[in-house]
């Protein structure tokens, strides 16, 4: 038995800023669609961990758009849950006016209410699972991602919490990471392809499970994508220059106080090689 699983594929009608240059974003979308369901051809289910979409109000011509995609290359015996992303105002109560179940609804995928937690809906456990399976849409971690995280995100409190499962397989974080255990296996799937400026040496995923809950990473070929961090570091050399107009007290020369300044907002190694390149 083969089963293929994925979250935050965070499909879209415009390119992310990382992305901009991508020749054409439909067509680069409409790829990986068919990557993902060439990978799932031969797989028993597919599940779907929240996330298809990036907007949960995206036009009526993008959401057909998709629905063609996955026509073209369809996925079976799919089982899905909402992400924060898919939800109107994230909340699972507004679930049919999500355009994920409009996709849901046209190719005959399998809403997975009954063993899942969609984004926003209470960790209690359902007692009408009893295929040990679980899926969860919202922040599970391994290492807290920042220091306020959530206590209660901690894969280990969500295997306390929902207990006597044999497989977890988690959205939200696209940050991935597996565990397989004698009791259970614990996975959270990560992003489909890159998206932001901190994924740059990122691998785009889905996930291969086998019969013993073993998974195995499947990776995206990014050989041809066009992907830029650039944007981020004009916008803290942007931030370092205001910052430098608020100062009204330097009386020493304006390399000097440039320095000065970078080094009280403790101002990163590129950013700082921008700046004085500018003032050479």
């Amino acid at each position: 038995m083969t089963r293929i699983a994925f979250a935050d594929l965070h499909l879209s009608e415009k390119p992310p800023l990382c992305r901009a240059g991508e020749v054409d974003w439909m067509k680069y979308q409409r790829n990986v669609v068919q990557w993902i369901s060439a990978q799932a051809e031969n797989a028993n289910k597919v599940y779907i961990a929240g996330d298809v979409f990036d907007s949960c109000t995206p036009s009526v011509s993008f959401v057909n758009e998709v629905i063609n995609w996955f026509s073209q290359y369809p996925l079976k015996n799919v089982e899905y849950i909402f992400g924060n992303h898919d939800l109107p105002n994230n909340n699972i109560e507004f679930a049919r006016l999500s355009p994920l179940w409009t996709l849901a609804r046209a190719c005959q995928w399998g809403y997975a209410g009954h063993k899942g937690y969609d984004y926003s809906r209470a960790w209690v456990p359902h007692n009408a699972n009893k295929s040990g399976v679980v899926l969860i849409h919202d922040l599970v971690y391994m290492h807290k991602p920042f220091p306020n995280a959530p206590t209660k995100g901690n894969y280990l409190n969500v295997v306390k919490q929902i207990q006597g499962q044999k497989l977890y397989i988690c959205g939200d974080n696209h940050t991935p990471f597996y565990v397989h255990e004698k009791d259970y296996t614990f996975l959270n799937c990560g992003g489909v392809y890159r998206r932001t400026a901190t994924q740059k040496d990122y691998q785009g995923r889905i996930w291969r499970i086998n019969k013993d809950n073993v998974c195995t990473p499947i990776y995206l070929d990014q050989s041809t994508e066009w992907f830029s961090d650039e944007h981020v570091l004009t916008t803290k050399v942007q931030k370092t220059i205001d910052n430098f107009k608020t100062e009204t007290t330097k009386d020493i020369s304006f390399k000097d106080t440039v320095n000065e300044i970078m080094a009280e907002q403790k101002t990163c190694v590129e950013t700082r090689k921008y700046v004085d390149k500018a003032m050479e």
